[in-house]
Formats: C-alpha cells, sequence, structure tokens
C-alpha cells in the first residue's frame, strides 16, 4: 500500500472558495433529522447542562448559532448577496459575540 498523503488536493480544499461552497452547500437541517446525530448531541448538552459547564454550553451553542447564519446567509447557486442577510449574519454575529462577553468576562461562577 501506498501511504503518501496528496498535499495540493488538501490545500485545494482548504482554498476560501473551496470553504465557502462547502459551507454554503452543506444541509444542517438534515442532519439534525439523522438520529444517528441528534441522540449524542442532545445526550452531550444534557450533561453539559447537569455538570454546569456553562462556558462549553456557550461555545457550542455560539458556535452552531454562527454556522447557521453563514450557512443561510451566504448566496446559494448564482444568487446575490442581499442586504437583509448580511444584516441577520452581523446581529447574529453580535448576539453572540455579547453572550461569550458576559460568559467569559463578566459571569462570575
Amino acid at each position: 500500500m501506498d501511504w503518501t498523503i496528496d498535499w495540493t488536493e488538501i490545500i485545494e480544499k482548504l482554498k476560501t472558495e473551496n470553504i465557502i461552497s462547502y459551507v454554503s452547500s452543506f444541509d444542517l437541517i438534515e442532519l439534525a433529522g439523522n438520529p444517528y446525530v441528534i441522540v449524542p448531541v442532545i445526550l452531550v448538552l444534557f450533561l453539559l447542562i447537569f455538570f454546569k459547564f456553562a462556558r462549553t454550553l456557550a461555545v457550542l451553542i455560539g458556535s452552531v448559532a454562527i454556522f447557521f447564519a453563514l450557512s443561510y446567509s451566504l448566496p446559494k447557486d448564482n444568487q446575490v448577496l442581499n442586504l437583509v442577510d448580511i444584516a441577520v449574519l452581523g446581529g447574529t454575529c453580535f448576539l453572540v459575540a455579547g453572550c461569550w462577553i458576559y460568559i467569559f468576562l463578566i459571569r462570575n461562577d
């Protein structure tokens, strides 16, 4: 077996255009309907709530919120980027950043 790594293929996948096209084509709603994904996610969330890991929970929920905002704000095939989509993305990022600032800097645990 030949165990060489094709670095050109890896670098090609890490280009900005390819990452944006992958994020815009990714359907999180379809993934959320998969029981092999949703059951472990619910279990992890309940464990984080039970053990009061507020910072980890905030990072996970904020990251998912930003990913949802990115995936629905990026233009799909040959569409134009709307001002409303930019406003929704900016508002989501602003709210998530505000929650993270509260959780990490203001709140005393």
